[in-house]
């Protein structure tokens, strides 16, 4: 039955040799591993449906509250959890075996989805609610994320982890080229429980992949020591880095100021051009087009060694791009800001993770990703509330033009004072 759900991905050995799949040029080397494959195409589906949901949520809490700080807060909410869990997240994924981990966050992540869907069409769905599986949906994320992450360096082999990385990353973001769309058509035709649905049920498509994935993903390497060592561990493993400590200082001061605009978009579609569902659908899936240009281009440039400049580079533009959002008069330079937004974005984000994992030992790998990703779940959800009050007493375009002009002026500084990150390399 599974086999039935991704037939064409399935071949029988590992890196599909001899199948249409080796023709694949270099810039998409990893796809030509089955497992890599099915993991791939599971997580696209799934991530179909979390931007569907995503439209539908932010639009049920605008219409419900009215308000900008709620949903930041709704977004601090939902990522708070990962602030404390996710480096448990990778403390579990460098002892566990990784399929059952994630079928066990999978199944969680469908099940929040899926009672949000009966609350709204049973007509008792709240902010309150709507807030308290957000919560329990971060928890499950702040494990899962990170375990995602490190799946891939057991499914593909090195060479092609670099390549793996950003197409990895690339799902998310080509999920967000139509989700959006499709979401926004959904919430004016059928309304947002019809968007929780259709994201419960795509949580199948990754599950169904994780068991027709034939490779050994449990950990060969497992530390000693309690968990609080083990976690103490990955914190000062980047700590003693001055490359990696300098890179996750940038991490932050990208997702604090730059990356909240995300939570924001509900109120920029109704309050600043008067949009619809559809209208605030286009302003996401925008994000999407320039992030798939961004992982393309940064697959691309995967064996390219000197990884800093291109880090400094994408900082700079969510700088630029936050700012063009604040000066956008016409919902078509907005989209254009977006899309700019969300192709410096991908390829910074995405990068970062990149230099992690090809610069920490296996043993430790896990846990430096979850460090990674712990700052980006803690600098998100708190910038997203702070500038979603911002934006209440001072204005959407004033927060968008502060945040965009701190990340120009971190992005100009680390280039001109910071030879470390400037020679950052992963060969």
């Amino acid at each position: 039955m599974r086999a039935a759900i991704l037939p064409s991905l399935v071949a029988r050995d590992g890196s599909s040799s001899g199948s249409r799949w080796s023709a694949l040029p270099d810039n998409f080397s990893a796809l030509r591993h089955r497992d890599f494959r099915l993991f791939w195409f599971g997580a696209l589906v799934s991530f179909f449906g979390t931007w569907i949901q995503n439209v539908g949520q932010g639009w049920l809490v605008y219409e419900l509250t009215g308000s900008e700080t709620l949903l930041g807060l709704l977004t601090l909410i939902t990522n708070g959890p990962m602030m404390v869990l996710t480096p448990v997240g990778g403390w579990l994924a460098d002892r566990y075996d990784k399929k059952v981990i994630l079928t066990m966050t999978q199944s969680a992540l469908a099940l929040t989805a899926l009672t949000l869907s009966v609350a709204v069409f049973g007509g008792f769905a709240s902010f309150g609610l709507i807030a308290t599986l957000a919560a329990l949906s971060g928890v499950a994320a702040a494990i899962d994320i990170p375990t995602r992450h490190t799946m891939i360096s057991s499914i593909v082999p090195p060479e092609d982890l670099a390549n793996a990385i950003p197409l990895n990353s690339a799902t998310f973001n080509l999920a967000r080229l139509v989700g959006p769309a499709i979401g926004g058509f959904l919430l004016e035709q059928f309304g947002a429980g019809t968007c929780y649905f259709i994201n419960g049920i795509s949580f199948l498509a990754l599950i169904s992949a994780l068991h027709m994935i034939q490779a050994d993903v449990k950990p060969n390497h497992r530390s000693s020591g309690t968990m609080l060592n083990n976690l103490a561990e990955g914190f000062l493993y980047v700590w003693k880095r001055r490359d990696f400590r300098l890179l996750a200082l940038m991490v932050f001061v990208a997702a604090f100021f730059g990356m909240f605009f995300i939570s924001l978009l509900p109120a920029v579609a109704k309050s600043k051009f008067n949009l619809g569902g559809n209208g605030l659908g286009m302003l996401m899936s925008s994000t999407g087009v320039g992030a798939v240009v961004g992982l393309l281009g940064l697959a691309a440039l995967s064996r390219l060694p000197r990884r800093g400049l291109v880090l400094m580079s994408a900082m700079f533009g969510i700088g630029l791009g936050s700012i063009g959002l604040a000066l956008s008069a016409q919902p078509y330079q907005a989209m254009l800001a977006l899309a700019l937004l969300g192709m410096s974005g991908s390829a910074f984000l995405s990068g970062a993770n990149a230099v992690y994992q090809a610069l920490s030992g296996p043993e430790i790998r896990g846990r430096v990703i979850s460090v990674h990703i712990w700052v980006v779940a803690a600098a998100n959800p708190v910038g997203s509330f702070v500038f979603g009050r911002v934006s209440e007493r001072n204005g959407l375009e004033f927060a968008f033009a502060l945040g965009g002009s701190v990340i120009v002026a971190v992005a100009v500084g680390v280039f001109l004072f910071s030879k470390s990150i400037r020679a950052l390399s992963t060969e």
